[in-house]
């Protein structure tokens, strides 16, 4: 049997189209050069008779509603053996029961004449390129075959209502309403909508001329970094006072360093600006200053490295004598500054010093040493024993100072006997005995002390000048004795 809508040959006893699904009860009775002027040109009829073939939304729809979709093609094929003896026993009873009364046909709404068949087309192309689906052994079709769409409503767009399937659920039409039906809107008065407009005009105005800075103060600009110059014109532009606060510094001069309040916040217009610049650490002029008063300006001047040293000087005591580097030179923050203060005249302590020794202390302290001697009780010989004024008075520059040398006799004799010993070795010259009347030629000195009175003794290693053996040696001991002005009166060895 030949499908009115694919043209596809199916088996004589199948009831739909394998290809399509559209029904075969109809179509077998009628061939496609039968086709009266209401038929198109595939042969599909227009009659109230025809049954319609299911399209592919109507089988879906059929699935949602719980109605029984075909089957697919494997299962059609595994039932066609069995349903090919009773098929012509159906088709008459499907015949019967469309004609009956009380039949499906009877119970679908007459359409009108105008209007053809509902038929779903589905191209060759389509048909011939698809699956190949046997939908023979269905019982019933999803859209009654007495059913015929209006041709003018589907062919030109327009919308129809489906009568609904029996045994299926169907959702509640929607309502609709008339557009007089619908409730008015509340009337809003021309009042309001001016006294909104108002407001908003209002807050806009307040918002843009609180961003222009009309009002609620002034955003401070953040000049740190910027050089004076730039700093002051900017704030200026923000009406603002500036005040400049100088920062010694090792960065470039005149960068601004750091600003009171800080750059970014509002305030009020009338608020003065603290601004610290950068300068150079300068040496001052500190010269006649006291050391506190010299010490606090070099602080101001960011010169903390101070090194001090003391200058005898009439000056006051603590009073800045000299500046090193000289006041004017710029400095490093790590770098020492030295200031030479002025220390009052006092009375060196010259006790324990050797006499010449003494002297010179005294004359650096800027004073005039005069000698005294004390021979009584002196264990050693020229050593200061104290000063006049004391050590550590204060005493103007150029004044006396007196040092008490010990003077011991013994000690002054053993000195003056070693020195004239030594004369006469190193120049070679001999010692002449003043008791024997011989010479001798002092090879070293061995000893000298002090014998009694004016007298010394003493001990040397000798050879006899005459002797034409130089290597012959002899120890030779004798006293020197010596008169109150340390000349030598005799010297007497022993033979």
């Amino acid at each position: 049997m030949i499908c009115p809508n694919c043209q596809r040959e199916n088996r004589a006893s199948a009831k739909f189209c394998d290809e399509c699904g559209c029904s075969l009860a109809s179509a077998g009775d009628m061939r496609p050069d039968e086709a009266e002027p209401g038929e198109d040109a595939a042969g599909r009829a227009v009659s109230g008779e025809a049954d319609a073939c299911p399209s592919d939304g109507a089988l879906a729809a059929a699935g949602d509603r719980g109605i029984d979709a075909p089957p697919d093609r494997a299962a059609v094929e595994e039932r066609g053996a069995s349903a090919e003896a009773p098929a012509a026993e159906e088709d008459a009873a499907d015949a019967d029961e469309a004609a009956a009364p009380g039949g499906d046909a009877a119970k679908t709404s007459q359409l009108p004449d105008d209007l053809t068949s509902f038929v779903p087309l589905k191209s060759r192309e389509a048909a011939a390129s698809g699956p190949k689906i046997d939908l023979s052994g269905i019982d019933e079709c999803l859209v009654d075959s007495s059913y015929q769409p209006p041709k003018s409503a589907w062919r030109t767009g327009d919308t129809m209502e489906l009568p609904p399937l029996e045994g299926a659920q169907t959702s509640r039409p929607r309502e609709f309403r008339a557009d007089n039906d619908k409730p008015q809107k509340r009337r809003i008065s021309i009042a309001a909508i001016v006294f909104g407009c108002l407001v908003l005009a209002l807050g806009i105005g307040a918002f843009a001329t609180y961003s222009l800075e009309m009002w609620g103060g002034k955003i401070v600009p953040d000049v740190v970094g910027k050089t004076q110059t730039d700093a002051e014109y900017l704030l200026g532009e923000k009406s603002f006072s500036v005040q400049v606060n100088e920062v010694p510094s090792d960065e470039t001069q005149g960068i601004v360093l750091s600003m009171v309040p800080s750059g970014g916040g509002r305030v009020s217009a009338d608020m003065s600006v603290v601004i610290n610049v950068s300068v150079p650490r300068i040496v001052p002029d500190v010269v006649q200053d006291q050391r506190d008063v010299a010490v606090t300006r070099l602080q101001e001047s960011g010169i903390t490295a101070v090194v001090f040293e003391a200058e005898r000087s009439s000056e006051h005591p603590g009073t800045v004598l000299a500046v090193d580097p000289k006041p004017g030179t710029q400095v490093s923050g790590t770098e020492e500054v030295t200031l030479t203060l002025a220390e009052p005249y006092t009375v060196p302590d010259v006790a324990g010093m050797k006499s010449e020794e003494a002297v010179r202390a005294i004359e650096e302290a800027g004073y005039v040493a005069a000698i005294t001697y004390d021979t009584k009780d002196a264990e050693e010989n020229d050593v200061v024993l104290s000063s006049k004024p004391d050590e550590g008075e204060l005493l103007d520059p150029g004044s006396s100072v007196e040092i008490v040398v010990s003077m011991s006799r013994s000690a002054t004799l053993v000195d003056i006997t070693e020195e004239f010993l030594q004369d006469l070795k190193d120049s070679k010259e001999p010692l002449h005995a003043t008791n024997n009347g011989m010479s001798y030629l002092i090879e070293s000195i061995d000893s000298v002390t002090f014998d009694h009175d004016e007298t010394t003794a003493f001990e040397v290693t000798a050879s006899d000048p005459a002797a034409t053996d130089t290597n012959a040696v002899s120890h030779v001991k004798g006293t020197i004795t010596w008169d109150p002005t340390n000349y030598v009166v005799s010297i007497d060895v022993e033979s």
